[in-house]
């Protein structure tokens, strides 16, 4: 390439002609420069062509003239933005660059016209215009190393520093930590290789693009792939060294894409005493939601992390399939179903609040809320559920129009400014749906919250329509004609002050159940917030609160309320009579130090039979760990955490002190069990952690510890599924619909265990 600057070519004589080695001759009659010989007299003169030169400056190119004609035509798209000029001494051609000559700029852009390769570059890399036109917007010139600290590598200092820097980057350690990004937070593939992704690393460490650690879209998924199996071994280990049974819990699941996917998931107490609580697969189920099907997936797992004789408890809703899947499962892994098949408590609490709220029909409602319906139809429906229904069709009428929810909220600020508030804030209302309760929950207790506004909201709507009514009808004097607008909705919905007191009564009766429903979707990591212990003093909670909304709505006049505390009394009862199918529920509570035996007496004093019942299971129970070999070893202490109180911890804890009281043994032989059950100790009713009372005293107790860490283990919900679910709903967008449910599943079993930790993987550098 030859660039020629402005002082090179200013370094002769400067002629506003183009040179004096080759002049134009005079006009004559005899020849004209604007024409060619046409004549074919013979006539050999090169003609000379002005046309195209306009707006050179012939002052700038001093040694240089107009090209003679040749033979063979200019070709081309980049003579159409260069001037055809010669070297008048040596008669070489050039492409002069029309608009960097015509910007006067410092550096004349002149180049060998043996080839435009060279012009072509200059067109694309400075004035981005190609044989097509305009060029888009191009990435800028990534910046390399030495242009980002300005270092000189001949100086033996920088050289030092350079390398320093260089080698401070670990593309091993980015590529964890890469992964560990896009499974943790659903990140789509293709977004790796956005150019303005790249960009961005790239002006953070040009090294990271350098060294090419950043993958395509096929490339992630392959190192999603490697780390999932990867990290598959370090789970089995995990597991294997597990100082509990492992515990599962499953559910169904489909995609938007209608894909069934089935997300397992295991708790367990670790080697060093921590609760864990791993996904191990999310794999496709094939067919229908059967229990034969979803029993072969859940066996295929099981195996394939090698837990045929360590698996423990199945926490599971309470849908058919799952029985049916835990009997195949038992007669495989030889244990009974009955005893190891526990109810999600969550669920149970669903169940309970969807009676309440929705009467006895609560799954036929939610049938016919899904269904396809006209709106008419659907207002119909849910207005025949009373106030609840009424506040459902409100919410959702103040939903369909933007300008209702702008009006909402100048309603709300006019309100907040007459009761001179601090507080401006203004808020939508909450939408339900018929599938959660505590979605209602938050529907009604937001427009609770609202009352006054959608008060005024729905009346003005109330009042615009009586207007209207009276003006066809002449103030009633005429039926209303038949060509007439349709009455609204909303009329008939309007809450009337009996209809918000209803409202607040149930959200006094729901209350209980949120606050157990939070306590009990926890992990039981120091043996309480979630652990299974707590569930028969939960139900037992639960059961008070809705005798007691029985009495207090007996008499009411409407029967919501009265109809629903005893449906949902009923349902609660039907499933507090299912935990006596298996006895870790009891167990779990007689082992608890604050609580043992002489709580459940103290607490359950009016049901012997069932009291006796319970004795005979947790001694069955304690029959299979009383001759298990002993493990003499110990665990260090774990600290606690601290967490606010709630009325149904202060439930909990007024009958701690029962706990203190020795209960006689039913047993003659002096074994673990029984001595433990006889021993007292005052500090016991403290005892907030009882997986590090145990812990600590695995010595004492080998077997018996073994057995209260094994059901300690066991969460109270089978929400982490549910947990999974949501995740992966997130990673299964519209857009990403033709992911693979093996990809799904490694991504999210990444992102479950928690184990990507890039501190772990390396080794620090010098």
């Amino acid at each position: 390439m030859a660039q020629t600057t402005r002082g090179e070519m200013l370094s002769s004589n400067l002629s506003s002609a183009p040179s004096t080695s080759f002049s134009v001759p005079e006009s004559s009659p005899d020849f004209d420069p604007l024409e060619p010989d046409v004549d074919g007299t013979g006539d050999t003169s090169p003609s000379i062509d002005y046309a195209g030169y306009e707006g050179i400056d012939w002052n700038r190119l001093a040694g240089f003239s107009i090209r003679k004609h040749r033979k063979r035509a200019r070709t081309g798209w980049v003579w159409e933005h260069g001037f055809d000029i010669e070297n008048t001494d040596s008669g070489h051609r050039y492409w002069l660059c029309k608009l960097c000559h015509r910007k006067k700029t410092t550096i004349t852009h002149m180049y060998d016209a043996a080839s435009t390769s060279q012009a072509n570059s200059h067109m694309e890399e400075v004035h981005h215009v190609c044989k097509g036109g305009p060029m888009l917007p191009q990435r800028k010139k990534q910046r390399t190393l030495l242009n980002m600290v300005d270092l000189d590598t001949h100086q033996p200092k920088d050289q030092a520093l350079m390398n320093a820097f260089i080698s401070s980057f670990d593309p091993l350690r980015f590529q964890h930590l890469l992964i560990r990004w896009v499974a943790c937070d659903n990140i789509p593939f293709h977004k790796l290789e956005s150019p303005y992704f790249r960009d961005l690393l790239a002006y953070a460490n040009s090294a990271i693009v350098d060294s090419g650690s950043v993958p395509t879209h096929s490339t992630i998924r392959d190192w999603i792939v490697r780390s999932f199996n990867r990290h598959k071994g370090v789970v089995t280990e995990l597991l294997r060294r597990s100082l509990s049974r492992i515990n599962v819990s499953f559910d169904a699941w489909s995609s938007r894409k209608f894909m069934s996917l089935l997300g397992l998931t295991v708790h367990f107490l670790d080697d060093e005493g921590n609760f864990r609580t791993f996904l191990l697969g999310l794999p496709r189920i094939e067919g229908r939601h059967c229990g034969e099907n979803l029993a072969d997936r859940v066996s295929e797992i099981l195996h394939e992390y090698g837990l045929e004789d360590r698996v423990g408890y199945f926490v599971t809703d309470n849908a058919e399939s799952n029985d049916t899947c835990l009997e195949d499962l038992g007669r495989e892994l030889g244990f009974k179903k009955q005893h190891r098949r526990l109810r999600c408590c969550g669920h149970i609490i669903n169940l309970v609040a969807r009676s309440i709220l929705f009467g006895t029909d609560a799954d036929a409602f939610e049938e016919d809320c899904q269904a396809d319906k006209e709106i008419q139809d659907e207002v119909k429906l849910w207005r025949s559920k009373g106030p609840i229904g009424k506040l459902h069709n409100t919410v959702h009428w103040v939903e369909r129009s933007g300008q209702r929810i702008e009006r909402l909220h100048k309603l709300q600020s006019i309100e907040n400014t007459a009761l001179g508030l601090e507080d401006k804030t203004t808020y939508d209302v909450v939408m339900d749906n018929a599938t959660r309760w505590n979605s209602s929950e938050a529907m009604m207790e937001r427009a609770y919250t609202l009352r006054n506004a959608l008060d005024s909201l729905v009346q003005a709507e109330v009042t615009e329509w009586s207007q209207y009514v009276a003006r066809r009808t002449q103030n009633g004097a005429k039926p209303m004609p038949k060509k007439c607008r349709k009455k609204p909705t909303i009329v008939d919905d309007r809450m009337a002050a009996e209809d918000w007191s209803v409202i607040a009564e149930y959200l006094a009766i729901l209350k209980p159940l949120k606050i157990a429903t939070k306590r009990l979707e926890g992990r039981p990591r120091e043996g309480k917030f979630g652990a299974i212990w707590e569930v028969l003093l939960t139900m037992e909670w639960l059961l008070k609160h809705l005798e007691e909304a029985k009495l207090q709505h007996e008499r009411d006049e409407e029967p919501y309320l009265r109809i629903g505390c005893n449906l949902g009394w009923m349902k609660l009862d039907q499933y507090y009579a299912l935990t006596e199918d298996s006895p870790a529920y009891l167990a779990s509570l007689v082992l608890h130090p604050a609580f043992r035996w002489s709580t459940v007496e103290s607490q359950w004093s009016d049901h012997p039979d069932w009291l006796t019942r319970g004795r005979t299971a947790v001694q069955e129970l304690w029959e299979e760990y009383r001759s298990l070999p002993i493990e003499q070893d110990t665990i260090p202490e774990q600290p606690t955490v601290s967490r606010m109180t709630t009325d149904l911890d202060d439930f909990m804890a007024s009958i701690r002190k029962l706990g203190a009281q020795p209960a006689p043994s039913v047993c003659s032989v002096r074994d673990e069990y029984a001595e433990w059950v006889a021993s007292t100790d005052p500090g016991d009713c403290l005892v907030d952690d009882p997986i590090q009372y145990w812990l600590l005293r695995r010595r004492q107790y080998p077997r018996l510890s073994r057995m209260a860490i094994d059901l300690f283990s066991i969460p109270a919900m089978s929400s982490e599924p549910e947990r999974i679910f949501s995740l992966a709903g997130q990673m299964v967008t519209a857009q990403r619909g033709r992911l693979k449910a093996d990809l799904i599943g490694a991504a999210q079993c990444v992102r479950g265990t928690g184990l990507i930790q890039p501190e772990a993987c390396y080794k620090p550098t010098n």
